[in-house]
């Protein structure tokens, strides 16, 4: 006699060859495998957004990079004549002043230099005076010059004395930079004209007119 699961079997043959398709052949005891499962973003792989403030990205629209200042400012001096043509000296450094002395004369500035006057250095005294010193400044793009003579004409060309300089030093350390006489003589009233004996190296500038930088200091009567 056939086992009832032999004839299952054949039923569900008969079934299956009915309607077309063939079942699906099953172990016994197998369970039937897990399909697989949807496409999910997997959490354990996936890397979180990038935190920024760990990463070093400004906090704050204040952090975000901004011009230094430093760079942005001006060089001092831009646009200015340079060192090779170089500087008259301050009021503070053309020598010691005589006691109670004026000055008479000064056509001192502190703009850049160049050699050669191209203009006579003229003073005028309004009344007599005497004559206690007398500077003339001899830069020479940092060489200074040998100290020389200077010397005081009137306009008609009559000299009043002509004296030997001492040198005396400059800035940055130039030897002879500054020329310096104490003539000690009283002129009368008028315009008088400062000669100077190395007009080469005698220093000029727009500032002076092109006249050759002097000072002249005295005492009026």
């Amino acid at each position: 006699m056939l086992s009832q699961r032999f004839l299952a079997s054949i039923a569900t043959a008969a079934l299956t060859a009915s309607l077309g398709f063939a079942a699906p052949a099953f172990s016994q005891g197998t369970p039937l495998q897990k399909t697989a499962q949807l496409d999910t973003p997997d959490d354990a792989g996936s890397e979180p957004p990038p935190d920024y403030d760990n990463q070093g990205a400004p906090d704050s629209a204040q952090d975000m990079d901004q011009p230094d200042d430093q760079t942005s400012q001006p060089d001092e001096g831009t646009g200015q004549p340079g060192d090779e043509m170089g500087q008259p000296p301050a009021d503070e450094d053309t020598g010691p002043q005589a006691t109670g002395a004026e000055t008479l004369f000064d056509n001192n500035n502190p703009q850049a230099v160049a050699n050669s006057p191209w203009k006579a250095t003229t003073f005028t005294l309004s009344a007599p005076a005497q004559i206690t010193r007398i500077m003339t400044y001899h830069w020479n793009h940092g060489s200074g010059a040998p100290a020389g003579e200077i010397g005081i004409q009137n306009l008609a060309g009559r000299s009043f004395g002509s004296w030997q300089a001492q040198g005396e030093q400059g800035q940055g350390g130039v030897s002879d930079a500054y020329w310096i006489v104490e003539p000690n003589i009283t002129l009368p009233a008028g315009t008088y004209r400062v000669i100077d004996s190395d007009p080469g190296s005698w220093a000029q500038n727009a500032a002076s007119g092109g006249a050759g930088i002097a000072t002249v200091e005295g005492n009026s009567q």
